[in-house]
C-alpha cells in the first residue's frame, strides 16, 4: 500500500521506505525467514529418518496393493500447497479409480471404487504412507493444513469466505483437524 504522510501517521502497522516513497505492510507473512528455516530442519531430520524405518513396511504395502487389484501402488494427484502452486501428492492407491481432473467424486460409505485392502489402508492412515517423499520434496511439512485435489479447492474457494488463507502456510501430512479428531466418516480421497 502506498499511503501519504497523513494516513501512514494514523495506521498501526509497520512501515518503511522504498525509492523515497512510504510503504506500509497490510499482512505479513506467517513465518519470517529463520522460522521458515527451523520449520524445514525437523521436517527434513524427522522425516528422513521415519522413510528409513518405514520403507520395509511400504514395499510391503505397495506389493499387496499390487497383487490385489490391477493398477499401480501409488497414485498421484495435483494438489494445491504454499501460495497456491500446485504439486503432486503421492499415496498409497486405495481405490480401483485415479481421478485427478476438473471434477473429482468424494468417496462415500461403502464406496464401490474403494478396494477391501484400501479400505483397511484408509482406516489406518497407512495410506499416505509416501507423502514423506513430498516433504523431502519440499512441497509439504509435518504440520500444516491438509493439502485438498485442485478441483476440490476450487469448489471451496467460491463457498467458504477466507478459504484462500490455507495456502499461506505450508500444507502438512497432519494439522489441527486430524489431531483433533475431524476427518471424514468415510475413507478420503
Amino acid at each position: 500500500m502506498l499511503p501519504d504522510r497523513s494516513v501512514q501517521s494514523i495506521l498501526n502497522y509497520r512501515t518503511w521506505k522504498t525509492l523515497q516513497m512510504p510503504l506500509i505492510e497490510i499482512q505479513h507473512a506467517p513465518l519470517s525467514a529463520p522460522e521458515r528455516i527451523a520449520k524445514r530442519a525437523p521436517d527434513i531430520s524427522i522425516t528422513a529418518f521415519a522413510f528409513a524405518c518405514l520403507l520395509p513396511m511400504m514395499l510391503l504395502v505397495a506389493s499387496a496393493i499390487r497383487l490385489g487389484s490391477p493398477g499401480p501402488a501409488i497414485f498421484r494427484q495435483r494438489r494445491t500447497g504454499f501460495n497456491g502452486r500446485e504439486f503432486t501428492i503421492y499415496k498409497f492407491r486405495t481405490m480401483t479409480e485415479m481421478e485427478d481432473g476438473q471434477e473429482i467424486v468424494h468417496t462415500r460409505r461403502s464406496d464401490s471404487r474403494v478396494t477391501r485392502l484400501g479400505r483397511l489402508l484408509r482406516q489406518t492412515s497407512m495410506d499416505e504412507l509416501p507423502q514423506p517423499y513430498n516433504v523431502l520434496g519440499g512441497d509439504m511439512s509435518l504440520v500444516g493444513p491438509r493439502p485438498h485435489p485442485v478441483a476440490h479447492d476450487l469448489e471451496c474457494s467460491q463457498v467458504i469466505a477466507n478459504y484462500a488463507f490455507r495456502h499461506h502456510v505450508q500444507p502438512g501430512i497432519t494439522g489441527w483437524a486430524q489431531v483433533n479428531g475431524f476427518r471424514a466418516a468415510m475413507p478420503r480421497n
